[in-house]
């Protein structure tokens, strides 16, 4: 494991006879992971040494290292450390999901609980997956499908795309399970999809039980702190314990099965039928992460509402 300190220095002010002049530096951090190609490193950083740390990001190393660089909003300082893991190999920007259970839903002590946040139940999943840190953004989705929804976010590549109907973003999840099994990245037994539901509330609560896994302020963009009322480039604000970016706040994510209600029993491995022509699930939207909602039309993109995609075996 190594330990790298980074210290960003700004505000230098110089005076005139008519103005102050003020400079502003900025270092943004490029580090380097060097080993074994194809193996696996969790990226930590921290703005004290002794912690707590939380996961930046997750790399697949090359044959000549992998480098990233960090866009976060500076800080006075931050450590980064890096750590070898055993998860199995994936995709750069993927994190590893493990087999686990969780209570789904609001607990009758959320103030803000809504009806089809209940019951709360217990849901177990056998199967680990792998979920993409980041919501599909603008240049992914035009590097695979070849054209971009009008009218939707303009401006910086990394915008989250939006405006795209649920089966585009099936359709994106097929072409791109395609062309990778074509490149030899995956294999013909795993696939990309949308998260099921309860796959994406495990991973958005990354083992914490409240509305939210952080402040709103330093996880979320929400109506409340949106520059402009516009979506914002991803992976801005800060991640939550497993290393997953805006699981709450920016765009709305569609998930793979169809809006339910909820029961009160113990569920394994839960999926809903797939969408026939109504109410896909959307989740990721407004300021807790229980927050769910049906959408009517398969077929019609709505302006706000994107996804982000998983990698699993073929089920």
């Amino acid at each position: 494991m190594a330990l790298i300190p980074l210290i960003f220095f700004s505000g230098i002010d110089l005076m005139s006879q008519q103005n102050i002049l003020t400079t502003q530096l900025e270092l943004t951090p490029k580090i380097k992971i060097s080993g074994p190609q194809g193996s696996y490193a969790l990226i930590e950083s921290s703005e004290r040494p002794e912690g707590p740390w939380i996961i930046w990001t997750n790399i697949v190393v090359g044959a000549n290292g992998t480098a990233v660089v960090d866009l976060r909003a500076g800080v006075v300082s931050r450590f980064y450390r890096a750590t070898a893991d055993e998860r199995p190999a994936g995709p750069s920007g993927f994190v590893w999901i493990k087999p686990g259970n969780f209570l789904m839903g609001t607990s009758m002590s959320e103030v803000a609980r809504l009806e089809n946040e209940l019951p709360q139940h217990k849901v177990i999943l056998t199967r680990g997956f792998w979920i993409c840190d980041h919501e599909t953004t603008l240049a992914e989705y035009l590097n695979v499908m070849g054209w971009l929804p009008f009218p939707t976010n303009r401006g910086d590549a990394n915008l989250p795309v939006d405006n795209i109907s649920w089966n585009d973003a099936v359709l994106y999840c097929k072409k791109l399970t395609d062309r990778e099994r074509l490149a030899g990245n995956i294999n013909s037994r795993q696939a990309y999809r949308l998260p099921t539901e309860a796959e994406w509330e495990y991973s958005a609560r990354a083992g914490s039980t409240g509305a939210a896994y952080g402040k709103i302020d330093e996880i979320a963009w929400i109506s409340d702190n949106l520059p402009g009322g516009r979506y914002q480039v991803v992976k801005q604000k800060k991640p939550n314990q497993w290393g997953i970016y805006d699981m709450i706040g920016n765009v709305a994510e569609y998930c793979l099965d169809e809006y339910v209600s909820y029961g009160p029993d113990v569920v394994t491995d839960p999926i809903g039928d797939y969408p026939k022509g109504d109410l896909p699930v959307v989740r990721g939207y407004g300021n807790r992460v229980a927050m769910r909602a049906g959408l009517v039309n398969l077929d019609r993109g709505n302006p706000g509402w994107g996804f982000r995609v998983a990698l699993s075996d073929i089920r």
